[in-house]
């Protein structure tokens, strides 16, 4: 093997493997699904900063709307659900703390240093956990 050269010893017909092996070796059949282009151009980074700018709307709207006892938590859900969506370059994390603390500014009673600490810790973690998106559709015509 060191350096050497194979040779056959006798020739010798190949035979055609089973069926079933070349089923067993080819394993699951694969489908091909066609993504999208990415980054988005055109209609569809138009779509997506719309996307993006609605769940920074519905994320404030959500979260001045809230009750006390439940209003931290909802807080750092908000935060990380904007901050993983700054990847996209629609938004960023200023676009997101400026609405969620324009939000947090809408309770009577609050406790800014904690609404601070909790935005920036929710905006972090989603910073680092990116969403997933909608698929977006190329319009037809």
């Amino acid at each position: 093997i060191a350096g050497r050269h194979y040779t056959w010893l006798a020739r010798c017909a190949v035979v055609d493997l089973p069926a079933p092996w070349i089923a067993a070796l080819a394993g699951p059949e694969r489908v091909r699904v066609e993504t999208p282009q990415w980054p988005p151009i055109g209609w569809e980074r138009d779509h997506l900063a719309a996307w993006c700018w609605a769940a920074v709307r519905d994320e404030a709207r959500q979260l001045a709307a809230t009750a006390p006892g439940g209003r931290n938590d909802r807080l750092w859900r908000a935060a990380a659900a904007l901050g993983g969506l700054v990847y996209l370059r629609e938004i960023d994390t200023a676009d997101a703390r400026r609405a969620l603390a324009g939000a947090c500014a809408t309770w009577g009673t609050r406790e800014p240093r904690k609404d601070a600490d909790t935005l920036e810790r929710g905006l972090a973690w989603g910073a680092a956990h990116p969403r997933a998106v909608p698929i977006v559709a190329r319009r037809a015509g």
